[in-house]
């Protein structure tokens, strides 16, 4: 009886102890899933929001993950959790938005029939689909990790993770959306989540975005203004087509024919700093191929005048009040032929950047709907670059600015030499050598050393200013007054590649002279200040020794007609370019990495969608002008 007795407490004491290691292995799994999955986590705290219908779901929701129901589990496989990558910056929790609106899709995958009838695990549709709309959000949180100091080269790269969130779409209202704001909250000051130990770092909840579309935003400032104007040009466009088929001729062949020597090298140039104007290309040094555009602006600018002036000023007497009409004429002639596609390029970047903001999980610094709101009429007024990176409406669009500032002075010393050579000569020699000079000072005083975040941190006082600038243009315009007056250069053999070693030193030593060097302050400031005078100079050379039948290979490669049509879409694609990469960018669904092979395939591909777009930009608003 003794022995009956021992047995039957044993198996209690068995029993009891199989129940405890059951109860802590789930408590134990439970409590793995809550710190490793963000969205189980605000679920498991559901009982916050009181009897609420959010409440009520997010609480089906945990026992559907609980219980192992697919809908849970596709729910919470939805939403986003700790990534790999953390260390290198990658802070993109973003899990699957498309996934999480198509758990609700309850139109049959299409598979073939043999499929279907093995696929019989998850037949019972109270098991696929959940008894509940669903919606996508977004979290915003700041990190203070001190791991990624590296990575944060640039101080104004905000230390975010970005969380996808799958969750019921009854927590859409900003009632519910502040209710998990203050449940995430918690989870952040309790410290529960993993992350929170492994990389010792604290969360902040900066904002919850629902990125249900309700397109209220259309209705927001100055945008269904822009639609109208959008909506008017098309009507134009297509009334205006209509009527030249139709109307105005029933057959019409024209070929234009432009070639001329200045251009054909112009226009390649141009096409290929295309190319260095996306992302990829910037590197710390590399920004000096901007100097190119400058360059041949000059370049532009004082050959045309002394070709088409300078005989006439000479002939005709000296009327000041008609140099002066002349000069407000050329000034006037050349705003109406850049604005239209700039306010163009203004309104399409304010409507998509307004749209990416209620729909993309991405935050993005280029804030036009904020931005371009505010300081529009700057970019019209081509005073934008005297501002700084913040408050520029299309940060791109300081090139503009500089050009059409550095076009008015040059064109007002263009005129002045006409009458008084050696005056402008003086004038524009200060010029050169008081942005040398300056450029050098304030890379001094700011100990700046060329490096890519040291770059981005004085973006404001030695990239975008016009007196940082202006050395290019003036090298350009003294190079078109050398050609016009010089046409034929006989220089021998060895002295024209002696030449060419030394117009190619020039640019590859601003290149890459610095690559794996650190140099002092005072060694930087003397680089800042002769770097992008001697890139133009290098530039110069070429530009000299093609039109002077001194360029061989490198002008026939310059002189090819395919060039000429492309040249033509050169400013609306550089208007363009920067809008569609940030298009695509917002429009994906994963975060980009960086690997040189899909880099590269990214690259052409935005290539060739800039220009197609720019051809569409060129007929609507350049072209007509």
């Amino acid at each position: 009886q003794n022995m009956h007795y021992v047995t039957f407490i044993s198996y209690i004491c068995h029993f009891a102890t199989l129940f405890c290691v059951s109860a802590q292995f789930r408590s134990s799994n439970e409590n793995n899933v809550i710190h490793s999955l963000p969205a189980y986590a605000i679920v498991s705290r559901a009982s916050l929001l009181s009897s609420a219908t959010c409440a009520t779901e997010l609480r089906d929701f945990l026992d559907a993950v609980d219980q192992r129901i697919l809908w849970g589990l596709k729910t919470l496989d939805s939403s986003g959790e700790l990534k790999p990558g953390f260390l290198y910056g990658n802070n993109f929790w973003l899990g699957s938005r498309s996934q999480c609106f198509d758990i609700m899709n309850k139109a049959p995958l299409q598979l073939a029939k043999r499929y279907i009838l093995n696929n019989t695990r998850y037949r019972d549709p109270q098991d696929e689909f959940p008894p509940f709309q669903l919606n996508y959000f977004v979290a915003y949180i700041r990190h203070n990790s001190t791991l990624q100091y590296h990575i944060n080269m640039l101080t104004e790269v905000r230390s975010d993770y970005t969380l996808g969130l799958c969750l019921p779409a009854s927590c859409s209202t900003n009632v519910f959306t502040n209710n998990i704001s203050c449940i995430l909250e918690g989870i952040f000051r309790d410290r529960i989540l993993l992350i929170n130990d492994l990389y010792s770092v604290d969360l902040n909840l900066i904002q919850i975005k629902n990125l249900k579309d309700n397109h209220q935003w259309l209705l927001n400032g100055a945008i269904p203004f822009i639609c109208v104007g959008l909506v008017l040009t098309f009507a134009l466009m297509i009334s205006g087509t209509i009527y030249d088929i139709f109307i105005y001729q029933t057959y019409l062949k024209t070929m234009t024919k432009t070639v001329s020597k200045y251009m054909s090298n112009y226009n390649k140039i141009q096409i290929l700093r295309l190319v260095d104007s996306l992302p990829i290309q910037m590197l710390s040094n590399g920004s000096v191929s901007v100097d190119i555009y400058f360059f041949l602006s000059g370049f532009l600018l004082a050959y045309t005048y002394f070709k088409n002036k300078i005989d006439k000023e000479r002939i005709n007497p000296i009327n000041y009040k008609e140099k002066i009409n002349k000069y407000f004429v050329i000034i006037m002639k050349r705003y109406i032929r850049l604005t239209p596609a700039y306010i163009m390029m203004i309104g399409l970047a304010q409507l998509s950047s307004a749209w990416y903001d209620k729909n993309s999980p991405f935050y993005f610094e280029e804030r036009s709907h904020e931005i371009c709101a505010k300081y529009w009429w700057r970019n019209i007024l081509y005073i934008n670059n005297l501002f700084g990176y913040k408050k520029m409406c299309l940060s791109w669009s300081w090139y503009l600015s500089s050009d059409m500032q550095f076009f008015i002075i040059g064109l007002a010393l263009l005129i002045l030499s006409t009458v008084y050579f050696y005056v402008a000569v003086v004038i524009l020699g200060i010029l050169l050598i008081s942005s040398v000079i300056l450029s050098g000072y304030i890379s001094y005083i700011y100990e700046y050393v060329p490096t890519l975040d040291e770059q981005y941190r004085l973006v404001d006082v030695l990239y975008f200013p016009p007196w940082i600038r202006i050395g290019p243009y003036i090298i350009g315009m003294i190079t078109g007054y050398i050609i016009r007056f010089n046409k034929k250069i006989i220089l021998k053999k060895n002295i024209v590649i002696l030449c060419w070693i030394l117009g190619a030193a020039c640019n590859i030593l601003v290149l890459f002279g610095l690559y794996k060097k650190q140099i002092s302050v005072l060694s930087a400031a003397i680089y800042v200040a002769l770097s992008r005078t001697v890139w133009a100079i290098g530039i110069a050379w070429i530009v000299i020794m093609c039109y002077t039948e001194h360029g061989n290979i490198v002008k026939k490669l310059l002189s090819c007609k395919i060039w000429i049509p492309l040249s033509r879409l050169t400013y609306c694609a550089y208007l363009i370019n920067p809008f569609i990469i940030q298009s695509i960018y917002l429009h994906r669904e994963t975060s980009i990495h960086f690997e040189l092979l899909s880099i590269s395939v990214m690259i052409i591909g935005c290539l060739v969608i800039s220009y197609f777009c720019a051809y569409a930009l060129y007929v609507m608003a350049e072209s007509c002008y």
